[in-house]
């Protein structure tokens, strides 16, 4: 497989109307946080941590008043495919993702969603020693009728796909999810780098047992278009409430426990969507499957996309416990 070439600084900034974002001044304060904290334990995991919380420093303040975004321009399509193009706005992670690959200074892959590349970056350095899938926005699409569920995420594995570290943050409140390997940490980042109780911006939150509850009983996430063909193809679906939503913002509500299962059984996630959301929800402690209840190789997926393969769509269940996971198996 040819991988491009990456220079760090080799992009432009998001448009005229976002030259006012100092992305070096952002990742010089936001550093600090990921590095000093004690949060984050591997080095891999401090990076990822950096990313995370420079994403919410640049984009939360923006994403907070909608009405201001959609004139700003940053919604206006920049290339991509028709039902799912990038946006201007989209383009800000990749800026970060380059920045911090150039002061980090190891060998890796990087994959940005939007770009649908993989990037080589410090191919001066022998070896490549991990990989990483970027989502730099996700769910842009439903800002643009103002609904809230937007996150970002990056997850890193080594080489052979086994994951390494990941992190999921959100756009639209406080909150941010690291792992690292097995080490789960639910953390509240306020982006104007202030804590109103006047500690560090960056607080590490318990996270409590998700409540046993059967399939009647259950809250849902999925996607809008993908709950309309469940509630026509499976009774147990119908005049349901649910949360509009598959990704990072599903699965932040399973941990935060206002959600118990999130599902794509039908189409299903590409595969850089789902090597976010299934590895990182087997970590908390979730059950993941697919419609058949067959475990994932999500492992195996990420290593197919480094070398090149084509790769079909992920179909995905995800509950908090087993036995409300058999419960929508079988009604599948």
């Amino acid at each position: 497989m040819n991988y491009h070439e990456a220079s760090p600084r080799g992009v432009e900034v998001l448009s005229r109307r976002y030259e006012d974002i100092e992305y070096d001044n952002v990742l010089e304060e936001t550093r600090p946080l990921a590095y000093e904290s004690e949060i984050a334990q591997t080095e891999w995991g401090k990076a990822g941590l950096w990313y995370a919380i420079a994403q919410a420093k640049i984009l939360r303040p923006r994403l907070r008043g909608p009405t201001t975004l959609r004139q700003s321009g940053a919604l206006e399509k920049t290339g991509g495919p028709k039902y799912n193009p990038t946006r201007e706005i989209d383009t800000v992670g990749g800026k970060v993702i380059r920045l911090i690959m150039g002061r980090i200074n190891v060998p890796a892959l990087v994959y940005i969603e939007e770009e649908k590349r993989w990037l080589k970056f410090n191919s001066e350095i022998p070896g490549v020693s991990v990989s990483i899938a970027v989502d730099p926005l996700d769910e842009t699409g439903p800002m643009r009728i103002g609904l809230r569920v937007q996150t970002t995420a990056a997850t890193i594995a080594n080489y052979g796909g086994e994951f390494v570290a990941g992190t999921i943050t959100s756009l639209v409140d406080d909150e941010m999810i690291l792992i690292e390997n097995e080490d789960v940490h639910l953390i509240r980042f306020y982006e104007s780098l202030k804590n109103p109780d006047g500690g560090s911006p960056l607080v590490q939150l318990e996270i409590g047992s998700p409540e046993v509850r059967d399939i009647g009983d259950a809250r849902i996430a999925t996607l809008p278009r993908r709950m309309q063909e469940l509630q026509r193809r499976f009774p147990i679906f119908a005049n349901r409430e649910y949360l509009p939503t598959f990704g990072g913002h599903g699965l932040l509500a399973m941990i935060r426990g206002d959600i118990d299962v999130m599902l794509d059984p039908l189409k299903g996630q590409p595969w850089y969507e789902a090597v976010h959301w299934g590895p990182m929800a087997e970590r908390v402690g979730f059950s993941v499957s697919d419609p058949e209840g067959e475990r994932i190789d999500f492992q195996n997926i990420l290593l197919n996309a480094i070398q090149g393969k084509e790769l079909g769509r992920v179909k995905i269940v995800i509950s908090t416990h087993q036995e409300l996971h058999n419960q929508v198996l079988q009604s599948l």
